[in-house]
């Protein structure tokens, strides 16, 4: 059964339970004017990392520090170092946490039309998997109902218009403690989104784990973020 949608202004009125959505982010994605804020070697290295996650070029590398205390080399069009790097930090995080048994779910890039779809996301959620071992299964659980347009082409940061694309696979037990994971996080709209959809279905989603959290001033330490709560009390 479907939980009523509930009116936040009417919940807090009421004393309601207060919902959590924490978002943990191996690094701050730079997004500042350079002739503002000078870039340092740090913001290029997650810049890199994300984009080598992404699939997409860049010129140079980037040498970064793993939760194992090893550098490695991310060079441009290498996924699958991006992948060791994050995953090694991203299932550190989520042991931390103690959630227990989980599912780790994609959060859909704005393609995915199908379960399962291909994308970054996915691919981290696949090395977390693999790092985590039989404490965590992989839910590809999320797809939209048709080919949205991304940020770049004027696609919605609303959450409700994102919510109502958004579809669920079903089957999913009750009760399931999900980890969202997306490769980098700008408003929290698609988050928000996406842990509504997946409570609908009696999931509990309380974090998210992303490969960078956007920030439009430079951060003190680009790499020690704190996690990062975007949902008020439902």
């Amino acid at each position: 059964m479907r939980r009523p949608r509930v009116d936040i202004a009417d919940s807090r009125k009421a004393g309601a339970a207060r919902m959590t959505l924490s978002v943990h982010a191996w690094g701050a994605y730079a997004s500042y004017d350079r002739q503002v804020y000078a870039w340092r070697s740090d913001d290029y290295a997650i810049n890199q990392v994300v984009k080598a996650l992404k699939g997409k070029p860049f010129n140079g590398y980037a040498s970064v520090l793993c939760v194992d205390r090893s550098f490695r080399t991310v060079k441009s069009g290498d996924q699958a170092t991006a992948i060791e790097v994050l995953s090694q930090w991203g299932a550190a995080r989520i042991l931390k946490l103690k959630l227990g048994q989980i599912a780790i779910v994609p959060v859909p890039s704005s393609a995915a039309t199908t379960f399962g779809f291909a994308s970054a996301p996915l691919a981290l959620c696949n090395g977390l998997v693999t790092k985590l071992g039989k404490t965590a299964a992989l839910g590809p659980w999320l797809r939209f109902d048709r080919k949205m347009p991304t940020s770049h082409e004027g696609g919605s940061r609303d959450q409700d218009t994102i919510q109502k694309a958004l579809r669920v696979k079903a089957g999913i037990r009750a009760g399931t403690t999900v980890v969202l994971v997306d490769d980098v996080k700008t408003t929290g709209s698609h988050l928000r989104a996406c842990a509504n959809a997946l409570r609908d279905h009696g999931c509990t989603v309380e974090h998210v784990i992303v490969a960078a959290s956007t920030v439009w001033q430079p951060a003190k330490d680009p790499f020690k973020l704190p996690p990062e709560e975007i949902e008020d009390a439902l």
